[in-house]
């Protein structure tokens, strides 16, 4: 028979919420903010790319600098 007690409920919310932390770990340490090669705009002319290089190389100097 299925017990519908605090006991079993608070098992099933520790697995949930074991789930969802390591799920936020795994993001905080995997994930990136840089741009994927295949989400660049392949009709971009060659100097909107140099200004957006630009952009993201001074992006990358004030991130070193504040750490």
């Amino acid at each position: 028979m299925l017990q519908r007690t605090r006991e079993s409920w608070q098992i099933v919310f520790f697995i949930a919420a074991g789930v969802y932390a390591v799920g936020g770990i795994l993001y905080c340490v995997l994930a990136s903010g840089s741009i994927q090669p295949w989400a660049i705009d392949k009709t971009r002319t060659t100097v909107e790319l140099e200004a957006v290089d630009e952009q993201e190389q001074a992006v990358d100097l004030q991130t070193q600098t504040t750490q």
